[in-house]
């Protein structure tokens, strides 16, 4: 069968400015892929960054897999420009390679247009859905979709925020009755609240704050440039879980835990992860069971990510990613796998099953921008499974500007924290000193 990974971009791309680099090579989990389905015929069609799938150098591609055929599109290709790129291919099955790229978190949707388009041609395609794109697009529309269906949620305030100000452009508006009404919520919240906005991406222009008055007047200053949604902060131990497959066929990761900021929040550039965690006080059967009816219900088709806390014995959800994210290289590693092969079992319906999989414990640590001789000198290492670094050049604030990521494997949780201290002892000008202790505080808690 001829089967066709697309990835697409709707933001500008310059990769002589913004780079990505992951060692292993892109390339390699393609080359896997030739290995175990030989009688395949694989494709790429992908506009810049290409990101989970191609190598570059600049805005070319740097390394090619043997094999695997490449078709690399303009920015400003059309969506109907892109499907019919996928189509000329004559794919048996079309697969969507959905990463996430600044200012919004909405590429998933461009991909799911173009699966509609692939179906009507009668290709079989393994894309998330229009519907549940945006339905997790919008963090409001998250929340209700959520609450609705009797999923644990913090609790939540959205703000609307043409009427929020509605007297700026109604001279008749002699009184803010919805601007009453949301100052009338929040004296009802618990403190600390997170305000979102509705459709941002990672943690930026989240807000958290510890009073009424604080909530009143960010909502009041220049800060409140869009919808919002407020959030009870939920204090507790933050996971993730990476989910690949269809309907009926979902393989669910076990939980990743992730440290917090001073904030009390996961910041994805910044923060510690480890796992699986197999502690039975985080994972049983009711745990999978709600995870598995979540994305039954958002008919999850493809991959997804899920940010979750544990407080007080129970769970809640906090967001939902219908795509690849910051977490999936450092599950993928812990099961020796990648998401190339799971997602290509799922379009193929081979069963997916995690006890399948041999778990080996990982952590995945945040460094500084390195050199190409820090790079080789960690990999050196053989217990560094992965480096992947990020790197901005125009970035205007240092959170900006990248950072480096690191893999490391361990047999269990005292053989990765014996490897951790390995690298913090032969490279201590890398190691963030609070990145050292969360990381051991979440090995204490896998097992």
């Amino acid at each position: 069968m001829n089967i066709v990974f697309y990835s697409t971009c709707s933001t500008v791309f310059d990769g002589t400015t913004f780079h990505y680099e992951n060692l292993p090579l892109n390339k390699s989990k393609l080359e896997t892929l030739i290995q175990l389905y030989p009688e395949h015929n694989f494709s790429i069609v992908a506009q810049l960054p290409g990101m989970f799938l191609l190598d570059l150098c600049g805005n070319e591609l740097n390394q090619k897999s043997e094999g695997v055929k490449y078709e690399l599109l303009s920015h400003d290709s059309t969506t109907s420009e892109i499907s019919e790129k996928i189509i000329s291919l004559n794919p048996s099955i079309a697969i969507s390679i959905t990463g996430f790229f600044r200012p919004f978190d909405w590429q998933g949707i461009k991909d799911g247009l173009i699966a509609e388009k692939l179906i009507q041609n009668g290709i079989k395609v393994l894309a998330n859905s229009v519907q549940t794109q945006t339905i997790c697009f919008d963090k409001i529309l998250t929340q209700n979709f959520l609450e609705t269906n009797n999923f644990s949620v913090p609790k939540s305030i959205s703000v609307n925020h043409e009427l929020f100000w509605a007297e700026r452009n109604n001279l008749d508006v002699k009184e803010n009755l919805y601007k009453e009404y949301i100052f009338s919520k929040l004296h009802q919240m618990n403190y600390p609240i997170i305000i979102k906005d509705a459709t941002g991406l990672s943690s930026f222009g989240m807000e958290v704050v510890t009073t009424f008055n604080q909530a009143k007047a960010f909502l009041t200053s220049k800060k409140n440039n869009g919808n919002k949604l407020i959030q009870e902060l939920i204090e507790g131990q933050q996971f993730g879980v990476e989910v690949f497959g269809t309907q009926e066929n979902y393989m669910i990761s076990s939980p990743f835990q992730f440290s917090v900021n001073q904030y009390k929040i996961t910041s994805p550039k910044q923060s510690v992860k480890a796992g699986p965690v197999i502690n039975k006080n985080f994972n049983d059967d009711k745990f999978y069971s709600e995870l598995n009816r979540l994305c039954t219900l958002l008919n999850i088709n493809g991959s997804a990510q899920i940010d979750l806390v544990y407080s007080n014995s129970k769970w809640f959800i906090i967001e939902i990613n219908p795509r690849l994210s910051g977490m999936t290289n450092t599950v993928c590693q812990s099961y020796n796998t990648n998401y190339l092969e799971l997602l290509l079992k799922a379009a193929l319906n081979i069963k997916l099953n995690k006890d399948d999989y041999e778990k080996q414990c990982v952590l995945s640590l945040k460094l500084p921008l390195i050199d190409e001789k820090t790079k080789n000198n960690l990999l050196k290492h053989s217990f560094i499974k992965q480096i992947n670094q990020t790197k901005n050049d125009c970035a205007k604030q240092h959170r900006e500007a990248g950072f480096c990521e690191i893999i490391i494997e361990g047999n269990n949780s005292l053989e990765l924290k014996l490897n951790l201290d390995i690298i913090k002892q032969k490279y201590s000008e890398l190691i963030d000193q609070g990145f050292y202790t969360q990381s051991i505080q979440l090995l204490k808690d896998m097992e």
